[in-house]
């Protein structure tokens, strides 16, 4: 795989009229699996579009892979591209994709190995005969897949993949996603925030065409000092009664045998519970920290951003 970077953003705008879809983005994005985050209208698409070389810029400049996304079947070859809508022949799947490889280049042999090996990854050969119009939505989705991957692309640029999926169609393409990418980079736009977390490990979010917070999703995450621990005692009641007015302690609540305690100094809390638990005289079976989800952070980081504008 090359070393130039997945993506390098200078100044990149982009206007609809007298709306700013992106608000000049400076970026340097190295390879990986790249998570865009925001809600619509953020710019989201707006990028993918002019890394894919679909739309212009309206000024700045964007290199995919240290290329210009206009030159062509250069960079094109690198790229499986799937957006957020799409349609398909009314042929077979096995025809449909064969013809996809030769746009790409390939010979017929090469293009028919190839779909072969992507059929089989994606557990559609039995369906290679079916009409491309008459599968269900998941068998879409997974159509879409494999179409992105018949050449074998550096970077799959996948657009709200599964958003027109249920919870277990979505479970389902990002287990193939797992099984075919390898060492792929993916840039993968969502707002359905737990497949960020499965597929990422970089996230740019976005919002009103500006970037909010670009880098680690670790970081992200321990960006606030918020925290929820979670603790299975013998007897719940008297641990709240016994951190009542205590300091660092922000709420307590009780759930069947557990304690839900928020702190917003999770280290001193870790330090003094010990001595807490003795005095109440209750024994503890477990305690564990309840990440923030991505979802409240991303929130915060959208309230931040409205505030400081």
């Amino acid at each position: 795989m090359t070393t130039d970077l997945l993506l390098d953003l200078t100044r990149l705008e982009k206007k609809y009229g007298d709306v700013d879809a992106l608000n000049g983005i400076t970026l340097k994005v190295g390879s990986g699996k790249v998570g865009l985050l925001g809600p619509n209208g953020a710019g989201k698409t707006t990028l993918m579009k002019i890394a894919t070389g679909l739309i212009d810029p309206t000024s700045g400049s964007c290199k995919v892979l240290g290329l210009n996304p206009k030159q062509g079947t250069t960079l094109h070859k690198k790229i499986g591209y799937l957006p957020e809508n799409f349609g398909f022949p009314s042929i077979s799947i096995w025809k449909y994709l064969v013809h996809v490889g030769l746009v790409f280049s390939q010979s017929k042999t090469q293009a028919e190995d190839n779909v072969r090996k992507v059929l089989d990854k994606l557990d559609l050969s039995n369906l290679r005969e079916r009409d491309c119009t008459k599968l269900s939505s998941g068998q879409k989705q997974r159509l879409g897949l494999a179409q992105v991957l018949i050449h074998d692309p550096e970077i799959l640029i996948l657009d709200e993949p599964v958003s027109y999926l249920d919870p277990m169609g979505r479970k389902r393409f990002y287990d193939f996603l797992d099984i075919i990418r390898k060492d792929q980079s993916v840039i993968l736009s969502s707002h359905i925030l737990t497949d960020v977390e499965r597929v990422c490990n970089t996230v740019i979010v976005l919002n009103y065409g500006q970037v909010l917070y670009f880098g680690p999703l670790s970081e992200l995450r321990t960006s606030d000092k918020a925290a929820k621990f979670i603790l299975v005692v013998s007897n719940p009641r008297a641990l709240m009664e016994e951190l009542d007015g205590r300091p660092f302690i922000d709420k307590t609540s009780i759930r069947g045998r557990n304690l839900i305690i928020e702190t917003s100094e999770p280290i001193l809390f870790q330090e003094a519970i010990p001595g807490y638990l003795t005095s109440a005289g209750v024994r503890l079976m477990s305690m564990k920290q309840e990440e923030e989800s991505l979802e409240d952070l991303f929130m915060k980081l959208v309230r931040s951003d409205d505030t400081d504008s």
